[in-house]
């Protein structure tokens, strides 16, 4: 048995295979209508090693999100409806990404407020959201970094 320490770049890539592993059980869930947007924000699921599921609205992804866990759920705003908040309440500990057309600040505060982990624009930049992944999926269980409240935020 070898007791030598691991060299550190060694020991992060075992950390990022564990976390890697340990992900492909819980997909990502991706809800939105823009088959553009979607199809590139699984396409860069997908070369990260992870799954990822889709569907086009927001009853489709609570049914799913009440049958199985996933690991992140990005969501279109164009299928919100104004309810980011009872799709936070229904992923539970489950981080959401809102995916928005507007570019502008004032609707990633405005996500972020309403208990969002993050968002991005759409159609989403790769690099973006390769690091979007990167933080999420690094977080503590059950905690929202940004804000330091739980995931399930009170109405």
């Amino acid at each position: 048995m070898n007791n030598q320490p691991l060299p550190f770049d060694v020991f992060m890539q075992k950390l990022r295979d564990h976390e890697v592993d340990a992900l492909k059980a819980s997909p990502v869930l991706v809800i939105g209508n823009d088959r553009e947007c979607t199809d590139r924000l699984v396409q860069t699921i997908h070369k990260r090693g992870l799954q990822a599921l889709s569907c086009p609205g927001l009853s489709d992804a609570q049914s799913l999100l009440a049958q199985m866990a996933f690991s992140l759920v990005f969501c279109a705003e164009s299928v919100l409806e104004g309810e980011l908040r009872s799709l936070i309440q229904v992923a539970r500990s489950t981080p959401v990404i809102l995916l928005a057309h507007r570019t502008e600040g004032d609707a990633c505060l405005d996500a972020n407020h309403r208990g969002a982990f993050d968002c991005i624009s759409c159609p989403p930049d790769p690099e973006e959201t390769d690091s979007i992944l990167t933080v999420a999926l690094a977080r503590p269980a059950h905690t929202n970094e940004h804000q330091g409240k739980p995931w399930t935020t009170e109405v």
